[in-house]
């Protein structure tokens, strides 16, 4: 995903509204015992309401963390799905799981518009029957509400299964460099960053993703030896050679029998 400059008109004065919604799920499609319902959604609670957002794990932590240190962001949790009872052991999310949190999320985001950004804490591995791009299609529907001039960014886990197609909806997505994920905190933050400067029309993101033919094993990708430490080094001295470059890499969640379960190496910069 590449994003680049196109301008640098001055700073306005306002106060800007960013949207934060949350949904994410790993998806075993092989594991027994029948798909992931609504109920399995709900054993906790019904959903998470827009302040229980704010404070829903690492991703939008950082995030919310980050955004405090502009000022002049007001953050707008959105009503999104709490954790799926049994987590990515459970299989297949139903087509009517997805489109009930779908609702509760679209219903919510339009009661709260006007808001000038987006943030969308994802996971990437997410798999919904008769939905092939589950994270793009979320993408899509808060497209549609919001308009195309506000900017939109994700966070992923590196066990996603993206590809072009998020970013047909989205501006930009930063995926976590870690395995064990212990900067998802910090991949939160440098979405809040981005949209900071894309709110203020400082970052016009261009983006450019590519999808090479490999798929390993998640055993195999610890970042903490070769060859997942040396790939995930090679993208930080990419971000380090040009300011505001980005450089994500999904390995791909290889227990998710989906369309874009391949590796994608992905840029961003300015």
């Amino acid at each position: 995903m590449i994003q680049s400059c196109t301008g640098n008109p001055e700073p306005s004065k306002e106060t800007f509204r960013v949207a934060v919604i949350r949904y994410q799920h790993e998806t075993c499609t092989f594991c027994p015992g029948g798909d992931t319902e609504i109920s399995d959604w709900t054993k906790n609670r019904d959903f998470l309401t827009g302040e229980e957002v704010l404070v829903a794990g690492s991703y939008v932590k950082g995030f919310v963390q980050s955004s405090k240190q502009f000022g002049d962001i007001e953050l707008v949790g959105i009503n999104s799905p709490d954790h799926v009872f049994g987590g990515s052991s459970r299989s297949w999310n139903s087509r009517e799981s997805f489109e009930h949190f779908m609702h509760i999320i679209i219903e919510d985001l339009e009661a709260k518009m006007p808001v000038q950004g987006v943030y969308l804490a994802l996971h990437g591995a997410l798999a919904v029957r008769d939905v092939p791009r589950p994270e793009a299609e979320i993408a899509k529907r808060v497209r549609q509400v919001v308009g195309d001039q506000v900017p939109i960014v994700g966070s992923f886990d590196l066990h996603g299964n993206e590809d072009e197609m998020f970013l047909k909806w989205a501006n930009a997505a930063f995926v976590n460099k870690r395995y064990p994920h212990y900067d998802a905190f910090i991949q939160g933050g440098r979405s809040a960053n981005y949209l900071y400067q894309a709110m203020k029309g400082v970052y016009v993101s261009t983006t450019a993703t590519r999808k090479p033919p490999v798929l390993t094993a998640t055993v195999l990708q610890w970042t903490g030896q070769s060859p997942s430490m040396n790939i995930m080094e090679r993208a930080r001295r990419w971000e380090a050679y040009k300011k505001e470059t980005y450089v994500s890499v999904f390995y791909g969640f290889p227990w998710s029998d989906v369309p874009d379960n391949r590796c994608h190496c992905s840029c961003n910069y300015q």
